[in-house]
């Protein structure tokens, strides 16, 4: 005969990184023995049917004022993305347009992201640049999905000279060396360190004792 269930159910025990099935049997004596899960799987927490487009709530940077190839950060709030993964960008696209002094542009895309502090489920949606020219910059950000599009006001900052001394390139006079780009050479420092490279602590040591790169 077959086996008739009152209820199966699922549960958290430990923000997601654990869960649990509770059954229950109609009749204790009707079926005793081991349980075999077959498949599992998770399902989303799906958007309302025809939901509206997702909306940046509010822009919010890092300084007014960050040195040439500093981080410049934007935390972006949105709303109407409750449902949609955030790591995929078919269904939500956070980009911004970054427009220099002279008028060229850089298109660069955001991310969520949870710090280690931040509760399951409660990150932040940021957009990181590193301007290369002095001046003020203006930029424009943008969130999507198949539902639509919106845009924020344009806002500003300034780049102004700093201590960076720009992007690494293989140097043009002999490509067997690296140099920056206002044409400081490059002298590597470092050995190969391949496992738990996302450490903090591993960088702040490299930083104290004068490593500049990983391999």
């Amino acid at each position: 005969g077959g086996v008739g269930f009152v209820s199966v159910r699922s549960f958290v025990l430990a923000d997601a990184d654990e869960w649990g099935v509770e059954v229950i049997w109609g009749d204790a004596n009707e079926r005793m023995g081991p349980v075999l899960i077959d498949t599992v799987c998770q399902l989303p927490i799906l958007p309302p049917t025809n939901p509206p487009a997702p909306a940046i709530t509010g822009v919010a940077p890092s300084a007014g004022s960050v040195g040439a190839y500093e981080k410049f950060e934007l935390t972006i709030g949105l709303t109407n993305v409750v449902g949609f993964n955030p790591f995929d960008p078919t269904e939500i696209n956070l980009e911004a347009t970054f427009t220099s002094p002279t008028g060229g542009t850089w298109n660069m895309y955001g991310f969520y992201m949870e710090d280690p502090a931040d509760a399951f489920g409660e990150g932040d949606w940021r957009i990181r640049f590193a301007p290369d020219t002095t001046g003020t910059w203006s930029y424009v950000v943008r969130v999507s999905n198949s539902y639509g599009t919106n845009s924020s006001s344009t806002s500003t900052f300034s780049c102004v000279t700093g201590s960076r001394h720009g992007w690494l390139r293989v140097a043009g006079e002999d490509p067997h060396y690296f140099r920056q780009d206002d044409g400081t050479p490059f002298i590597g420092i470092g050995y190969c360190h391949c496992w738990d490279a996302d450490d903090e602590g591993l960088f702040a040591n490299c930083a104290e004792n004068g490593i500049n790169m990983l391999l």
